[in-house]
């Protein structure tokens, strides 16, 4: 009961905050939508910039910014703000689930407090969200050397291989996955680094990796 009190407390406090504070590039992203959804194409080039106006450019939250306006033009904003605060807390509600003592919760809940900084209708929170999917990936892979890495589960393979579509849907949503590409080759490098100073090294592991970061690249 009282992880549910938490949980609750986290989403209603996240959706509060979604629905009074504005991100100062909300409104930027509706224009966009709405460019986008009028002239049926992506800007290639900045359109709205006074400083910039012309200069190449590429909209990687053209979808995002088509949500955006979508759903505030027919006045649903309290949807948009709901959906983005059960975005920014499903990684918070996990953690409480999986919580085994009151000292885990209270770090979540602090955690969550921390994040609360950042929290809004804005696209960081999907990449928010992408990274903690990522994570739960990437150490369902790795986290157990003598097992999961080296002879995965038929299901954590599955999902790791579907990692190159993984990060082009992110791609598509908001410029951090970059970032997630650096978290991937970081990881797998450091793993293989490990097991090979282990001498449980696995040349067959390693090319797969290889070849599903490639294929995300």
């Amino acid at each position: 009961i009282f992880k549910c009190i938490c949980g609750a407390l986290i989403f209603i406090s996240f959706f509060y905050i979604c629905l009074h504070r504005v991100d100062p590039d909300f409104w930027w992203h509706l224009k966009v939508g709405e460019w986008i959804l009028e002239n049926h194409a992506v800007p290639t080039t900045d359109i709205y910039s006074f400083t910039m106006q012309g200069y190449p450019w590429v909209d990687l939250e053209w979808p995002v910014n088509i949500f955006f306006y979508i759903l505030y033009s027919k006045n649903l904003a309290p949807l948009l703000a709901g959906i983005f605060a059960l975005l920014a807390a499903t990684p918070f509600l996990v953690w409480l689930a999986r919580a085994r003592s009151l000292f885990s919760i209270w770090a979540i809940l602090l955690g969550a407090s921390c994040i609360s900084l950042f929290v809004g209708v804005r696209p960081q929170i999907i990449s928010f969200l992408l990274f903690f999917v990522l994570f739960e990936i990437l150490h369902k892979r790795f986290a157990n050397s003598n097992s999961s890495a080296l002879h995965p589960k038929p299901y954590s393979s599955l999902v790791f291989y579907s990692l190159p579509i993984f990060f082009l849907i992110w791609a598509n949503l908001h410029a951090a996955f970059a970032s997630g590409l650096f978290i991937f080759a970081l990881w797998i490098a450091l793993h293989h680094i490990f097991t090979w100073k282990e001498k449980r090294f696995n040349r067959k592991a390693i090319k797969i990796d290889i070849l599903v970061f490639a294929g995300s690249v």
